[in-house]
């Protein structure tokens, strides 16, 4: 019985139930103590890491908007350029050298690469987060042509994470266009010419006098050397090359170059003297207004007259009763007086002024197109009377040799003024004999091999009015370059203009009251006493020999113009008074031409391809 008893005993077991169980709740409070440390580390961990990419985005995203920027400002500022243009032609003209799309994607890529640091990380820096330093590391990479690729690093302390993105400059754009119309939109029917200058040459050289009562346009380096000091030019002179003044004859109007001036004589300058390049002065010329560069003044003798020397560069001078003005580049010199503010293309001189400028290419003959056919017809025939009529408006004709006429008639009709008639020639003859003309319309006389000429004289149309000069035209396309030759013989008048390809052409006292054209590389000489009325003297290649007393009243381009002769150059008038004579046989300026003007509106600039995450 006391066995059983002991056995039954059970408060030992008590104890060993409160240890083991205050052992298992230690081993689950120590395990859930280390779990919650390891969720809590996992949690810092992906915080980090979340807060590092945002980071590394970060920065990509205020690069790519920098970049963007710089393209919008491309974009933006050859816009700018493209709209500064006013005029509609020229507008064109930039778009041909280099399109839009060009120019914007050369000026972006400039301004990007000029932003990027040598292929070098750039650091922005960002708020602490959780007392940690944070920042971006961006590398901008040119791929080549218009790509680039953004490379974002995100840190905090030691960890870091990239992220990248290609970008592609793209010409992300919307386009208006509008037509604009320059010229006269109801031009006349004969196209009128008023001319801004009367003289345009490489150079003018000559011993003998010369008076010239416009302006004057000197091409290339060049002199001008004019005899008689009671001569001179009455209007400006631009000068699109070095200027070298050796004549003491009067210059009434300002002198422009673009380079520089030498003035080694005495002249009289009413004007302005002004020159983008150097002005030497070893004469003694008297200037009424200021003497400015945009370079140095360089005077050597006593005796200069001046308003002002005005320099950008060095001023130097004997006479110190010559007021200086000195300039910094910065500063904008003064204006020519009645010029223009710059003389960098000759094509815009006169731009504001209602005139043709005769060295613009744009101003240039008509080419003609002749075919002639073949034909044995002979004349003189029994009849002294070439007569067209409305269906019948071209005749070819062999010879046209006149003996036993003292002149031929040429009848058109009346019916139409503005019809134009053809007379082919294979040779012409009428050395001291008369071409009569009459009717309404225009005459074209195309002479192939041989041409000799009397007198062409305008008789009335059908209204009773004398027809105008300009309204008949002689052309001389001879290859073999047979050498046109006008004499006074028989007194020698012609009422017509002359049109000369590929000859020399010797006027010796014959009046020609038209417009005179020679084309290619020859030679045109004024001999005796020489008058020509009312005309454009074209010949751009070929130089002007003046050896006797020649008047010109018209506007005269040549090569040079050069000789011993008197020479005097007037400004033509018409019957009103308006300064314009008509001509037909040159391409009129006042033709209206239509040009599309394209306007540019930028949409997106930059094209990306999707982001990508290392």
């Amino acid at each position: 019985m006391k066995f059983l008893k002991k056995a039954t005993n059970e408060s030992g077991y008590s104890l060993l139930s409160v240890i083991f169980t205050i052992a298992l709740i230690t081993v689950l409070g120590t395990s859930m103590l280390i779990m919650s440390a390891n969720v809590m580390k996992t949690t810092v961990n992906e915080r980090d890491d979340q807060s590092i990419y945002y980071i590394a985005e970060a920065g990509l995203v205020e690069t790519r908007a920098e970049i963007n920027a710089l393209a919008t400002k491309a974009f933006n500022d050859v816009d700018a350029e493209y709209q500064a243009i006013e005029d509609p032609e020229e507008k064109e003209e930039f778009l041909l050298i280099k399109s839009f799309e060009d120019r914007f994607l050369e000026t972006a890529r400039n301004y990007i690469d000029d932003y990027i640091p040598n292929n070098t990380p750039f650091i922005k820096e960002y708020e602490k987060q959780f007392d940690k330093n944070t920042k971006a590391e961006v590398t901008v990479t040119s791929t080549g042509g218009y790509t680039y690729t953004i490379s974002s690093v995100g840190i905090i302390d030691n960890k870091s994470r990239t992220v990248s993105q290609i970008m592609t400059i793209a010409f992300g754009h919307t386009i208006s266009t509008e037509e604009i119309t320059i010229g006269d939109s109801n031009p006349p029917k004969n196209p009128i010419f008023k001319g801004c200058s009367n003289g345009v040459f490489n150079s003018a050289s000559t011993s003998g006098s010369v008076k010239i009562e416009g302006d004057v346009i000197l091409k290339e380096d060049s002199t001008l050397n004019l005899g008689g000091d009671n001569y001179g030019i009455e209007g400006n002179v631009y000068s699109f090359g070095n200027l070298s003044i050796t004549n003491s004859a009067p210059i009434k109007g300002n002198i422009f170059s673009k380079l520089g001036i030498t003035i080694s004589n005495a002249p009289i300058i009413t004007g302005q003297l002004y020159a983008s390049g150097p002005i030497t002065i070893t004469g003694s010329p008297n200037v009424t207004g200021d003497i400015v560069s945009e370079s140095d003044i360089s005077i050597t003798r006593w005796g200069t007259k001046a308003k002002k020397l005005i320099a950008i560069g060095k001023i130097t001078r004997p006479d110190p009763n010559l007021i200086v003005e000195q300039y910094t580049p910065i500063k904008q010199l003064p204006q020519p007086i009645g010029g223009i503010k710059e003389l960098n293309d000759i094509s815009k001189l006169y731009k504001d002024i209602d005139c043709t400028n005769l060295a613009s290419v744009e101003f240039k003959p008509k080419m003609p197109e002749v075919t002639f056919k073949p034909t044995t017809t002979n004349l003189p025939s029994d009849t002294e009377i070439i007569e067209f009529s409305d269906i019948k408006k071209e005749i070819n004709i062999n010879e046209f040799n006149y003996s036993k006429y003292n002149s031929v008639n040429i009848k058109l009709p009346d019916s139409d003024e503005n019809a134009v008639y053809s007379l082919y020639i294979n040779k012409l003859n009428m050395n001291n004999r008369d071409i009569n003309i009459s009717g309404n319309g225009k005459l074209k006389i195309y002479v192939k091999d041989t041409l000799s000429l009397g007198k062409i004289v305008q008789n009335n149309n059908s209204k009773g009015k004398k027809r105008n000069n300009f309204e008949t035209t002689v052309y001389y396309l001879n290859d073999n370059k047979r050498a046109l030759e006008l004499s006074n013989w028989g007194n020698c008048k012609i009422e017509a203009n002359l049109y000369v390809k590929n000859a020399n052409l010797t006027n010796n006292g014959c009046s020609v009251n038209g417009n005179i054209v020679v084309l290619g590389k020859n030679k045109v000489t004024l001999e005796g006493n020489n008058t020509t009325n009312g005309q454009i003297l074209y010949l751009p290649d070929s130089d002007l020999n003046a050896s006797g007393s020649v008047n010109i009243t018209g506007y005269v381009i040549g090569k040079n113009l050069i000789g011993s002769g008197n020479i005097k150059i007037s400004t033509p008038s018409s019957s009103d008074g308006s300064g314009f004579i008509d001509t037909d046989i040159f391409d009129k300026p006042s033709t209206p031409t239509t040009f599309v003007v394209t306007k540019y509106e930028s949409t997106t600039l930059l094209l990306t391809e999707e982001q990508k995450e290392k």
